[in-house]
């Protein structure tokens, strides 16, 4: 019986070799396998590693047999949401106003700038009503 306490190299070896004929490691199996391989001294960098070091994200392509962009993003944080999905009607038609007030500063006399200007006056009109 191998101890990963003792030999970490031959462990991660004989999981290597158990795993072998395995297919499609899941995002949390290569987080736990990258782990692994830092307690055993491999490292994460962008770029190539300098002499004497050991790649984890190289490692973990060749044990699980995924491309390296994929070790990539199964290795990524989980990304969060940067809004929290509530639509704002209010500032919404605030944008689209102020889009308005661009249009309208940049081409005064483009064939449709007195009906955006009037559309415009709409918005802010209700806008305020609603203020």
């Amino acid at each position: 019986m191998i101890s990963s306490d003792k030999d970490i190299y031959e462990a991660l070896a004989a999981e290597a070799a158990e795993n072998e004929k395995r297919q499609n490691y899941s995002r949390q199996e290569i987080q736990s396998l990258a782990e692994k391989l830092k307690k055993a001294g491999y490292i994460e960098r962008s770029g190539r590693p300098k002499k004497g070091e050991r790649s984890m994200k190289k490692a973990l392509t060749v044990i699980s047999g995924k491309s390296f962009r994929q070790i990539e993003r199964d290795l990524e944080k989980p990304k969060t949401p940067t809004h929290d999905g509530v639509f704002d009607e209010e500032k919404e038609l605030r944008k689209i106003s102020n889009s308005i007030g661009r249009f309208l500063s940049n081409s005064p006399n483009h064939k449709i700038s007195g009906s955006l200007k009037k559309i415009q006056d709409e918005l802010n009109g209700l806008l305020e009503a609603n203020c």
